[in-house]
């Protein structure tokens, strides 16, 4: 593995070089993460790990409060994106990668530019904002709104509205029943309800927390991964 670490960026390369192009995972990591978290927190950590081994690079950078969904969130990703196909060896699509808060960032990143994207995986993604209102750190993203003045806001950036983000692309979710942060049935089932059998989940009964390795008890991230190359 090559690592590269830059101002609120993170990069981590297969250790071969390639004969062309790369395919990469764009990581979008959940609220109070950063883009060293994918090296840092044993969590993040193992979807790093699960790209490099199906011959991925792997890149994040820095959301801060910008991790639900946000405008501020969708233009830092852009320019992210801007900067890794200008300077590394990757191809234009990639796979995108949604955690928890980051799920929402990764399905407006989706639907606002199709063309550079083939696959979306999350790890108890949202999908629904309003879901999830219940989150200081959520009302905190959107400016400490709250009630109708929140719903408001959120309202026409909240995924759950716009099933057309999920493009036609194969999507991979793993998810815990136990989740009480990011609701199991208005999140992971609902999408996989509207999308139908692109949507292949796997469910466990952890809860929502980084010490929930059972989630990555499934062979669905490597497969996707490897057949989208």
């Amino acid at each position: 593995m090559i690592e590269r670490v830059l101002e609120g960026k993170y990069i981590a390369l297969p250790a071969d070089e390639p004969g062309a192009a790369y395919p990469w995972v764009l990581a979008c990591h959940g609220s109070g993460r950063c883009a060293l978290s994918y090296r840092d927190v044993p969590f993040y950590v193992k979807q790093r790990d699960i790209a490099l081994a199906a011959g991925y690079a792997f890149a994040a950078c820095d959301l801060e409060l910008d991790t639900y969904g946000t405008p501020a969130g969708l233009k830092k990703l852009d320019a992210f994106y801007g900067w890794v196909v200008a300077n590394l060896p990757v191809r234009p699509r990639a796979a995108l990668w949604g955690s928890s808060a980051g799920g929402s960032g990764m399905f407006r990143f989706a639907g606002a530019y199709p063309a550079r994207v083939h696959l979306l995986l999350g790890t108890f993604p949202v999908w629904d904002l309003l879901s999830v209102t219940h989150l200081a750190s959520m009302r905190a993203a959107w400016g400490g709104l709250e009630g109708e003045a929140l719903e408001k806001a959120v309202a026409p950036y909240n995924p759950a509205a716009h099933l057309e983000w999920t493009l036609q692309v194969p999507i991979a979710i793993a998810h815990g029943r136990n989740d009480r942060a990011v609701p199991l049935e208005k999140n992971a089932l609902a999408l996989a309800h509207q999308v139908g059998e692109r949507a292949h989940l796997f469910l466990t009964d952890d809860e929502h927390s980084t010490q929930a390795f059972g989630l990555y008890e499934t062979p669905l991230f490597r497969q996707l991964l490897e057949k989208g190359k």
